[in-house]
């Protein structure tokens, strides 16, 4: 029989190494809240088992910490002014005190994360920071449980199970793609003809094996290639020559009086590589594009070009008529940072 594939939500919903991304099965969920729609009395999923929501307040001012102050400044000085949408925004997003009181499943809290009230109940006591990204599974009652243990489904040996799975999968693709003269990304082997980028240092995902070779005339190949650059090969060495990326966005600027060569602007200016990929495989940001993403601390960046064009149309006009943020000039590598490519 052959084995049952893994999708993304199983990997994804999957504890086995972090319990907090644990998700019970859909049919157990009623809907998932954000914690300030959490109601008292909600039984929710959480590392594995099912708690009841005792108690939920807010944090007093006084009491904020210095991540939650600079999330929440934005927000507070447009409150302030007395806009009705924003305070709402500020009650939706401001941090709270949750308790929580075990129902059933395991506990995976230390004894001194925990406390046990003098009915025998176990109480567990967090804090949500503001803006969390996080939704709460509100459970049915009753809920789907494994055979095992008779805890929520799936149970945390069913998603180890996975994991493992995953893994030997995972080591067995990388093991694949370490073969001479095939790419790292697709696993087909690149011929003479086919443009390829290899890695010189030693494979960091597989020791004892040669860098890591990918089509790098391919869009999708050239993509693998930039992802092993960005998340490893410069976080083990910052200064590595760049092979696969730039620290910069590309715009395109929309004055045709340009010349075609001055058109295009990377916001890194001269620490750029002019290593953006191959055609298609990154279009470039037209000057009059607004665009945020986040980034590692939490805040959004949103680059903009070196210069301005001139350009003044229906659109809008050329964003390099503003000042660029401090970091523009590595807009690229924070956007990557922060989970987002573009």
């Amino acid at each position: 029989m052959e084995p049952i594939p893994i999708s993304a939500n199983m990997l994804r919903h999957n504890g086995a190494e972090h319990p907090g991304r644990w998700r019970p099965v859909e049919d157990s969920c009623h809907r998932a809240k954000p914690v300030d729609r959490l109601n008292v009395g909600d039984l929710v999923g959480y590392h594995y088992g099912v708690w009841r929501t005792t108690e939920i307040t807010r944090v007093p001012a006084d009491d904020l910490t210095d991540t939650d102050r600079k999330k929440l400044a934005d927000f507070m000085s447009r409150a302030n002014s007395g806009d009705e949408h924003w305070q709402r925004e500020l009650a939706r997003i401001w941090p709270r005190y949750l308790v929580l009181e075990h129902v059933s499943g395991p506990q995976l809290f230390s004894e001194d994360d925990t406390q046990r009230l003098h009915t025998g109940a176990v109480t567990v006591h967090l804090i949500v920071g503001a803006r969390a990204d996080y939704d709460w599974a509100v459970m049915r009652d009753p809920w789907m449980t494994c055979s095992c243990h008779g805890h929520p489904w799936p149970c945390q040996e069913q998603d180890q199970v996975v994991m493992a799975r995953f893994h030997a999968q995972r080591l067995a693709r990388l093991e694949a793609g370490t073969m001479p003269g095939v790419c790292a990304h697709c696993l087909e082997p690149i011929s003479d003809r086919q443009r390829r980028l290899s890695f010189p240092e030693p494979h960091r995902e597989f020791p004892g094996a040669p860098g890591p070779t990918f089509h790098s005339g391919r869009s999708a190949c050239w993509g693998g290639a930039e992802r092993y650059e960005r998340t490893g090969r410069l976080a083990d060495n910052p200064e590595a020559t760049r092979l696969a990326s730039c620290p910069g966005v590309r715009f395109i600027h929309e004055n045709k009086h340009l010349a075609a060569d001055a058109r295009l602007d990377c916001t890194s200016g001269p620490a750029c590589t002019g290593i953006h990929g191959p055609a298609g495989y990154q279009q470039e940001i037209a000057c009059f594009t607004r665009f945020q993403r986040p980034t590692p601390d939490g805040g959004a960046l949103e680059p903009h070009p070196t210069f301005d064009c001139g350009y003044r149309g229906g659109f809008g006009h050329c964003l390099g008529a503003e000042p660029a943020p401090l970091d523009n000039g590595i807009a690229a590598d924070l956007i990557w940072a922060g989970g987002s490519r573009r």
